[in-house]
């Protein structure tokens, strides 16, 4: 496959364009240079954070000769091309920053455009996670880090190692791990990057001098402890034929409401999974003398709920939490303001045996040389003051934070180095109280311009 090669030198160091493509239906070869700029776009489909989409990079090449659109058709318009696996040898274009590489996708091949009157060619480019949208969920991806091999369908294993699979498939590069979300922006570290702070308890009853004790333990959820803590997912019915979600994308989505995490890519192979709702005591940057020209806006956002409904269904048992106020139409019973409802529906393994000797959650600790699994009764949430299952605190979280409206924050910056992990805090000019909390929501990065807008919401 032949490749074309662009390297530009910009603010934040020399960055190297790389497009793959196939010339066997052309004698012709592209020979094209950027004419405006080179813009990354990370962010949700929605307001409310639940659906990401992948990064998408907007290029604009001249196309004097005329014959760059026409190479670029071929290439991905090509039969072997309808292959999700073929997409990145028919149009993979690759975005590298000092060296190491920050976006890699392919041709989006509805997007490619000729224009005539300013002789130029533009396309959009997804990411690779694009692949997710159109893979159905397939249990054997769930694998061993180490072998490659299938991990058998009884056990409890972490998030990260089911997490593991999936990206693999998408990033040869992700390893296996997780880090702190802080260390999103590493170069060349491709992994899971980890903000949460729940606490799972666990207890069971050992044998001690002919008397039965009863052992507990108490791992916060962070990225440490996301190696402690295991999930029976067979268990659910995450999987066959009424499985609620169809491909990875849907699953991927599933998992960040069932803990009430955002998940997304921050650049290639940095996954994040951070809490959805406020972090405890987080870390601001501040970024208020980086706006251009004043170019900073905030608006209500998102109807206040009145209410929220979290259910849980597993082992073939729903249970239902309600929080709030919810007004009801009799004698039906449905909410008579269902605009005012929200309603989250989970599937983690959550539940107890009859007498209580088993959950579909484990905690794992070491003692004397051996390693031991407490079921897990109970979560918690310090923050909100709530214990419970995992649905019990998504259902107040929710219920808590659209109890009042939030800001949603445009701002123009100078420079590229923001991301979708950090909390970034502006104080409008001339004031000393109206300083306003977010993280972001969509992000637009203008990588020669040197500038970022961002849509952010309050937390």
């Amino acid at each position: 496959m032949p490749e074309f090669r662009r390297t530009y030198s910009i603010p934040t160091g020399e960055l190297e364009i790389i497009i793959t493509y196939d010339a066997t239906y052309t004698p012709l070869r592209l020979d094209m240079d950027v004419l405006e700029d080179i813009e990354l776009e990370y962010g949700y489909e929605d307001e409310d954070q639940l659906t990401f989409y992948p990064n998408i990079l907007r290029l604009k090449f001249d196309d004097f000769k005329k014959q760059n659109f026409d190479v670029l058709k071929l290439s991905v318009g090509a039969y072997n091309n309808t292959l999700p696996e073929n997409h990145m040898n028919y149009g993979g274009v690759e975005i590298r920053l000092n060296g190491h590489t920050k976006f890699k996708g392919y041709i989006d091949e509805l997007s490619l455009k000729y224009d005539e009157k300013d002789l130029t060619v533009e396309f959009d480019v997804l990411d690779k996670m694009h692949i997710l949208r159109n893979t159905t969920v397939n249990r054997d991806w769930i694998i061993h880090p180490y072998t490659n091999e299938r991990l058998p369908n009884s056990g409890a294993y972490t998030l990260p190692l089911w997490l593991f699979g999936i990206f693999r498939k998408v990033y040869p590069e992700y390893q296996y791990g997780a880090y702190p979300a802080e260390m999103v922006n590493v170069p060349g570290l491709y992994s899971l990057f980890v903000r949460h702070d729940w606490l799972y308890h666990g207890d069971d009853l050992i044998n001690i001098n002919n008397q039965q004790v009863r052992r507990q333990r108490t791992v916060r959820w962070d990225h440490a402890g996301m190696f402690d803590v295991g999930f029976i997912f067979d268990s659910t019915p995450l999987w066959g034929q009424d499985r609620p979600y169809r491909t990875w994308a849907e699953w991927l989505r599933g998992m960040a409401i069932n803990f009430g995490a955002i998940i997304g890519v921050a650049d290639y192979g940095k996954v994040y999974f951070m809490k959805r709702f406020a972090p405890h005591n987080p870390t601001l940057i501040d970024i208020s003398d980086n706006v251009i020209d004043f170019n900073f806006n905030k608006q209500m956002h998102l109807p206040v709920l009145r209410g929220a409904v979290a259910t849980n269904r597993n082992q073939g048992i729903e249970n239902r939490y309600e929080f709030g106020e919810i007004e009801r139409s009799q004698p039906s019973g449905d909410y008579q303001y269902p605009e005012r409802v929200k309603e989250i529906r989970t599937y983690l393994p959550q539940y107890r045996t009859s007498n209580q000797s088993f959950t579909g959650i484990l905690v794992r600790y070491e003692e004397g040389g051996h390693t031991y699994g407490l079921a897990c009764w109970s979560q918690r949430d310090e923050q909100i003051n709530q214990s419970g299952l995992a649905a019990q605190l998504v259902g107040k979280w929710q219920r808590d934070t659209r109890i009042a409206p939030k800001d949603k924050v445009e701002v123009e910056l100078d420079g590229i180095d923001y991301d979708m992990v950090s909390i970034y805090q502006i104080t409008p000019p001339n004031t000393s109280n109206l300083a306003v909390n977010f993280r972001a929501m969509t992000m637009k990065k203008s990588l020669l311009k040197n500038k970022t807008n961002i849509v952010g919401i309050e937390i």
